[in-house]
């Protein structure tokens, strides 16, 4: 799966030294993924149906990753964006700039880490950080 240049697109940017200092996965994207999944509203995820999830290390930054978020409803985009903005967890671990959008991301290296079916569940065959953060968060919910 490769993000497609006409869907709208967030990317959520975070700092990878932060990410280990605040979740002890052991894996930094999935300590980020699990700070998305805390913060966005996990119960309502069948509103996210369709999305394609991606993530990454950033491309000129040593110690940044990226949660890559596709859907063709940009209100939901805004939505994650906004709650991701007044997060405190968030702000603890993000990178500057916060996010990017569109243009931003094309020189980003994403990789495919699944969609969300319209169940509300992750699924694909790379989601090895994204479901294991989720499974996590539920747990814990």
């Amino acid at each position: 799966m490769t993000v497609s240049p006409d869907m709208p697109t967030l990317g959520i940017l975070f700092d990878i030294d932060k990410i280990d200092q605040h979740d002890d996965s052991g894996n930094y994207l999935i300590g980020a993924w699990k700070v998305l999944w805390t913060v966005v509203d996990i119960s309502n995820l069948e509103e996210w149906g369709g999305a394609l999830l991606y993530e990454c290390d950033t491309n000129g930054k040593e110690r940044g990753c990226c949660i890559a978020i596709q859907s063709m409803d940009e209100l939901l985009l805004q939505g994650i964006r906004e709650s991701l903005s007044r997060s405190r967890e968030y702000q603890q671990v993000a990178d500057t700039p916060m996010f990017f959008e569109n243009e931003d991301l094309r020189a980003q290296p994403l990789m495919d880490a699944g969609m969300i079916d319209y169940s509300g569940n992750v699924t694909g065959n790379t989601v090895y950080c994204s479901r294991p953060a989720l499974d996590a968060v539920r747990s814990v919910s």
